[in-house]
């Protein structure tokens, strides 16, 4: 069930909760909310009150919420009380909203009973209090945003909404507004330009009247229809050589409506002044605000490559006339720069403007810059105000990636895949990512907790573990009990797969999460990663995944195939889920301890889950005897003696020197043996 409004949201996070699931009473009509009396014929100055019923029409009602709109040129809310509809059987009920807003013309009520049945009888959810201005003409009550909530705790459906209309009756009569305009100096200025705004009633301006060698001018308006008691009025007012001007705001009274006007309005001007600043007040002290899916990001705290932020500012006019100001906003380094913005906008005396661009930092690369907002206008008063700059660090992202990128298997195998997450120096508590197969190809075995988050033996919950082969996706979230954060690289699971089909499969990342520590998502970079099946169409010598424990070291041992190998040539180490576990050398030998040939480990670039080497044929029912050197963790096989897949033939350990000294006679290593085309 979708819901709607915020009023609904603070229901059910307040109240839903404690209320029990009821059997739906089946209504024969919809409920009906109405404001009563429809029409309300009044006149200035006057006070009345309006109520808002429900009628449930069978149905049983445990919560309402409403919204009212109105003219607030005619009518301003005195008050908004609670009625007895949801409490009509005594029932406590709690309200969660009841607010107005006479600038908008708006009434919030929302209401909700804090038991588990509701009311099925008629009543008055709230009664609104209004006074009228002098406006002459019709308000419409319009209901909106209603909601009302069932006795299944669901929202009824097709209510029948009843508005209103309030008449306010009054005959427009004239009102007239004039004076004189003098310079600073107190001497007459002839032939002015006098421009008057009513700001309440849609910015409508006149132009007043003047006569030639006069400093007297006069507007002609109409009381009720273009003014109204406790509208503002500005005054803009120029003289004849546009060299001195003046910004004059007024509040109409009562008592000038009752008298038809404002007379003797007499202004007085002052020399021109033009200054412009960007104001650090806005978001102290650099005046420029960075925001990131509306969240404010503060002073100090870096940025993120790859992130689009919004760049905000606020352009005053401090001077006394409307100019037309340059706004250009750019990124910049000693090096570099990017303009986001560069326009005109006309900002009028004594108001301001907010400014709100966009930056796209993909691409960017790391480091130190500048965001500059600059706003110029021909003789400012005030240029050193005209530019503001704020620095800020831009950092490479977190990084969650499929490792390896890229693995070739054979139909019939297992193989895992790591989801790594290096977080680039940023504190990670949490962690959450979806990631994406082609179920014709693989099959997701199992997905096991990896030691990025608990590197160091902190305690960590999975919160979700799931595998889909139907479609092909995993689903995989985890997060730090308790305090704690993380800024090591490592592995945060680990998928075993089975390659049930030729074909190739991208493993895409989807629906990345990474939570800092201050519990805010980041955002990450995601690295995908692709695997290619194949028929098995060369020689293989797998002994398929081990286990733990494990450790790295040298081993020592014989392999006697069952079978021809041709032209093995490369050698694959299963790496422990969560490490990098590999071989750094390898060696085949004859009984006569002649080496055959040798393959070196060439460190972590391209293929460097393998070592390659001369190709060689084990040839079938002969001893060949191998040394192997592991680092990090590989996957071992706890046994002397084991048989390699699909009968291939044996191989043993005859001794296991580990990293400690430690010497065993029961450590194979995983390993997978390729050699050439069959």
């Amino acid at each position: 069930m979708v819901k709607k409004g915020a009023i609904l949201i603070a229901f059910l996070a307040l109240v839903l909760c404690n209320w029990a699931f009821g059997a739906m009473t089946q209504a024969a009509l919809p409920a009906a909310i109405s404001v009563s009396p429809s029409r309300v014929d009044t006149t200035p100055w006057q006070t009345f009150t309006v109520n808002i019923t429900v009628d449930p029409k069978g149905e049983e009602i445990l919560g309402a919420q409403y919204e009212l709109y109105f003219n607030p040129r005619m009518l301003q809310v005195d008050s908004q009380t609670q009625g007895g509809f949801l409490s009509q059987d005594g029932a406590n009920t709690m309200v969660v909203d009841n607010s107005w807003d006479n600038s908008i013309g708006r009434t919030k009520y929302g209401e909700a009973r804090m038991v588990g049945y509701g009311v099925n009888n008629s009543g008055t959810l709230a009664s609104i209090t209004f006074k009228t201005r002098y406006i002459a003409g019709n308000s419409t009550l319009d209901l909106k945003n209603v909601i009302l909530i069932n006795a299944s705790e669901e929202e009824c459906s097709n209510i029948e909404i009843n508005d209103g209309l309030i008449e306010n009756e009054i005959t427009p009569s004239p009102f007239s507004v004039c004076g004189y305009v003098f310079y600073d100096d107190g001497s007459e200025c002839d032939n002015p330009t006098v421009k008057i705004t009513n700001l309440n009633n849609t910015n409508t301006e006149w132009t007043a009247n003047t006569k030639p060698g006069s400093n007297y001018y006069q507007c002609n308006l109409t009381k009720a229809i273009d003014v109204s008691d406790e509208e503002i009025l500005l005054f803009k007012t120029m003289s004849l050589e546009e060299e001195q001007t003046d910004f004059t705001y007024h509040e109409i009274t009562r008592a000038e409506i009752n008298n038809g006007g404002i007379f003797n309005f007499n202004i007085s001007l002052e020399p021109v002044r033009h200054d412009i600043n960007i104001s650090t007040d806005y978001y102290p002290p650099r005046g420029i605000k960075i925001e990131r899916n509306g969240a404010v990001i503060p002073q100090g705290q870096s940025l993120t490559v790859g992130n689009r932020y919004s760049i905000k500012y606020k352009v005053e006019n401090d001077g006394n006339v409307d100019v037309n100001v340059n706004i250009t906003v750019k990124v910049a380094n000693e090096s570099w720069e990017s303009i986001l913005n560069d326009y005109n906008m006309a900002i009028n005396a004594s108001t301001s403007y907010e400014g709100n661009d966009s930056w796209d930092s993909s691409g960017v690369a790391p480091g130190s810059y500048n965001i500059i907002v600059n706003a110029s206008i021909p003789a400012d008063e005030h240029p050193e105000n005209n530019e503001r700059q704020r620095e800020v660090k831009l950092e490479m992202p977190p990084v969650m990636s499929v490792d390896p990128p890229y693995q070739r298997v054979c139909c019939g195998r297992k193989f895992t895949v790591n989801i790594t997450v290096d977080p680039m120096d940023n504190e990670i508590c949490g962690a959450d990512y979806i990631l994406y197969f082609d179920p014709n190809v693989l099959n997701a075995l199992s997905q096991t907790k990896g030691t990025f988050l608990g590197y160091d033996g902190t305690g960590t919950i999975v919160y979700r573990n799931k595998i889909d082969n139907s479609i092909g996706k995993t689903e995989y979230g985890e997060y730090i009990a308790g305090v704690g954060s993380v800024t090591t690289p490592g592995v945060l699971a680990t998928i075993t797969f089975e390659a049930i089909a030729p074909g190739v499969s991208y493993l895409n990342l989807s629906g990345v999460k990474l939570i800092n520590d201050s519990y805010l998502e980041i955002s990450a970079l995601t690295l995908n990663g692709t695997v290619e099946a194949e028929a098995l169409t060369y020689d293989v010598f797998d002994t398929c995944l081990g286990s733990y424990p494990s450790i790295p070291g040298t081993h020592h041992g014989t392999i006697t195939p069952n079978v021809t190998v041709h032209n093995v040539s490369k050698l694959y180490t299963y790496p422990c889920p969560g490490t990098s576990g590999h071989a750094e050398y390898v060696a085949f030998y004859h009984s006569n301890e002649t080496i055959i040939t040798e393959g070196r480990w060439n460190g972590y670039e391209s293929d460097w889950h393998n070592i390659s080497f001369q190709a060689f044929t084990m040839h079938k029912n002969q001893t060949y005897y191998y040394k192997i050197k592991t680092g990090s963790y590989p996957q071992i096989h706890h046994t002397d003696e084991l048989e390699a897949e699909e009968g291939m033939g044996t191989i043993n350990c005859t001794s296991f020197v580990d990293a400690n000294g430690k010497s065993h006679n029961n450590w194979i290593p995983a390993i997978r043996l390729e050699g050439g085309s069959i």
